[in-house]
């Protein structure tokens, strides 16, 4: 039902229940009493009969004297002959009513009831029958009282009718208004940034039309918002790694290239005879490097779009591993840190690209060595899972930050190995996890190749 025609209809309901209200109070009260005129036939025909008897005795005269001084004194009376000719006039004017005057020939008395009073009507009988006509007005001595008594029922029904309309109509408006105030408070909570606000739908037609449309609008905000927020934090995040990035880039090429010129600038001066083959040694191992970093940067260019492409071929995990293990060698031994391989007693074969998993090897097990104190321990675990062969790196250091936990790629604090090497699992089907526990341990999974 529309709203239009259910306001409609309470307003036509509020004017009967008024008129209903008004009808019941004013029986109750007593006004139909009031207005009931009181029974006065038989002073009518009191009226009549000593008329006639006066008329008998004293004829005109004597009936004119009994109206003005002993029937009925102070009151307006005219007296009518056969004809309806005014014999007599006093007290105040009365109009003439010759219809009244000839039915009350024929019935002998009659009464009219006024908003003023009443008229007495009587037939004035001679000996040899009738001679005439006596009208009265009559002014009861109560009557002020009781226009008062009218008035006031009047009133009181009315202010009662009126308290019981206002307080059915403020029920009647409250259900109307209910889903309106809901929807302003609903607007003013969407308009303090509470998108979780929502209108529970009620009644029908355009307000719970309005109520759902309301709610579809807070859906699709809070969606909006939600990715503005996840957006606004990743472009965060990502001018944090920008900058992080610059940095460690700057001093990951720097710092070596510092040390290679400063290498050839003492091998060029002759500054240490004799100890040339160690800072050729030096030269090389820093130029290794930096052309790993200048790499890095290639591969994350070229992989920031699309994954990385691999030739997939079976082999056995552990030479990939140890073709790592043996070029880190002696940065392990520098810091005097152990390594132990679990799970390889069964030679595990994997379907994967043995030189990008040795790459991830080489950046996990790097990583761990880097960001060490001197004196841990190493750890390189493998377990089966259905069809896939866990590997988990792992050491007993001081662990991750939680931001770089929960978002292994993200590069703020992680360097851009890390970013690459989940790139890598990533490639490889599996994902590089985070693992909980004391210390680091990232996880991935590869193909495992049985050959039960």
């Amino acid at each position: 039902m529309k709203l239009q025609i259910r306001l409609t209809l309470v307003a036509f309901g509020m004017v009967l229940l008024f008129l209903a209200s008004f009808y019941l109070t004013w029986n109750l009260s007593g006004g139909r009493q009031v207005m009931r005129p009181p029974p006065r036939g038989e002073l009518c025909r009191r009226v009549a009969r000593q008329a006639s008897q006066i008329f008998q005795e004293g004829g005109w005269e004597g009936l004119a004297s009994a109206l003005r001084f002993s029937l009925f004194p102070n009151r307006a009376s005219v007296l009518y002959d056969l004809q309806g000719r005014e014999k007599l006039h006093s007290g105040f004017r009365l109009p003439t009513e010759s219809a009244l005057f000839e039915e009350t020939l024929g019935r002998g008395s009659l009464e009219k009831f006024t908003w003023t009073g009443m008229e007495l009507w009587a037939r004035v009988d001679g000996k040899e029958g009738p001679v005439g006509v006596v009208r009265i007005g009559m002014f009861p001595h109560n009557h002020e009282d009781q226009r008062w008594q009218y008035a006031y029922l009047m009133l009181t029904s009315g202010a009662v009718a009126a308290l019981v309309t206002v307080c059915a109509g403020m029920l009647a408006s409250h259900a109307l208004a209910r889903p309106v105030s809901e929807l302003v408070e609903a607007t003013r909570a969407l308009a303090r940034s509470d998108f979780h606000h929502r209108i529970a739908p009620q009644g029908w037609g355009e307000v719970r039309d309005l109520a759902d449309s309301f709610n579809l609008m807070a859906d699709h905000l809070e969606k909006t918002v939600t990715s503005l927020t996840e957006a606004k934090d990743k472009a965060e995040r990502s001018e944090a790694w920008r900058r992080q990035f610059l940095a460690d880039v700057s001093h990951n090429l720097r710092t070596p290239l510092a040390a290679i010129l400063g290498w050839t600038e003492a091998l060029q001066d002759g500054l240490t005879p004799g100890e040339e083959h160690i800072h050729l040694r030096n030269i090389r191992e820093e130029t290794m490097y930096v052309a790993r970093n200048v790499q890095r940067l290639t591969d994350w260019s070229r992989w920031e779009g699309q994954a990385p492409q691999l030739r997939l071929e079976p082999f056995p995990v552990s030479e990939p591993l140890m073709e790592s293990l043996q070029s880190l060698e002696d940065a392990a031994q520098n810091k005097d840190m152990a390594m132990e391989l679990v799970g390889l007693d069964d030679e595990p074969f994997v379907r994967a690209d043995r030189i990008r998993l040795r790459e991830l090897f080489q950046l996990l097990l790097e990583n761990a060595i880097h960001h060490n104190e001197p004196g841990q321990k190493l750890r390189v675990v493998f377990t089966h899972e259905g069809k896939r062969l866990r590997c988990t790196v792992s050491d007993n250091g001081p662990g991750l930050p939680e931001e770089l936990r929960q978002d292994l790629e993200c590069r703020v604090g992680g360097g851009l190995g890390l970013a690459i090497a989940v790139r890598l699992a990533a490639a490889h089907g599996g994902k590089l996890e985070a693992l909980p526990g004391p210390g680091t341990s990232l996880s991935f999974t590869l193909e495992w190749i049985s050959f039960d």
